[in-house]
């Protein structure tokens, strides 16, 4: 499996981010990633971009739910045209002063075995989360 990491500092403490990132109606002005989002009591529906303005739908069940300081989404099922294999998602979230310490890490597989394919992907994935957390701290700064 391949996996990305990377970390900020949002400008609010670890209880607030938490709320914040947890935030349905917010999450996609944020992250990225979504174009919506959803839950029930078992899972967490997302609706993603995938490029040229089409989308993939998957489905997520946590792994690791522990508030406010981590939580991971494992990927149980995806649209036909998904990019992944399969798909962990998790964030991390440390105080540091009034302020947190964000770390978000993707774990997959790609659904293409191409040789090239990861090393693009992993390069996206790193700038989508760089763009999220940026979203993220600007509106928890806002606030």
């Amino acid at each position: 499996m391949y996996r990305v990491q990377e970390s900020a500092i949002i400008p609010i403490s670890a209880e607030d981010t938490w709320e914040l990132m947890r935030d349905l109606d917010l999450r996609p002005t944020w992250d990225t990633t979504v174009h919506n989002v959803s839950r029930d009591e078992q899972f967490l529906y997302y609706k993603a971009p995938l490029i040229s303005g089409f989308s993939w739908q998957w489905t997520g069940e946590y792994i690791t739910f522990e508030p406010p300081t981590r939580s991971a989404v494992k990927m149980i099922s995806g649209s036909l045209h998904r990019p992944f294999a399969s798909l962990v998602g998790s964030w991390i979230l440390k105080p540091q002063g009034s302020e947190t310490l964000l770390t978000m890490t993707t774990s997959f597989e790609p659904r293409l075995k191409l040789p090239f394919l990861p090393s693009i992907m992993s390069r996206r994935i790193s700038r989508i989360m760089l763009e999220s957390m940026a979203n993220l701290a600007s509106l928890a700064a806002s606030r």
